[in-house]
């Protein structure tokens, strides 16, 4: 997959973990995702998925 069509993608990454939130982000970077949002719970995530709309969700 091309780095600049995963470039344009809205990522939401929801881990209660702030380590493995972390290392996750630098992954999803590493592989051309630019946009990503993070939540630490499910109250974050559905805050977040109202005010934006994600093409991944993990």
């Amino acid at each position: 997959m091309e780095s600049g069509f995963l470039s344009i993608k809205r990522v939401l990454l929801v881990d209660d973990c702030a380590p493995v939130r972390a290392s996750i982000k630098g992954m999803l970077q590493q592989i051309g995702f630019k946009l990503i949002f993070q939540a630490k719970d499910a109250i974050e995530a559905y805050a977040l998925c109202q005010q934006h709309s994600f093409d991944f969700i993990l």
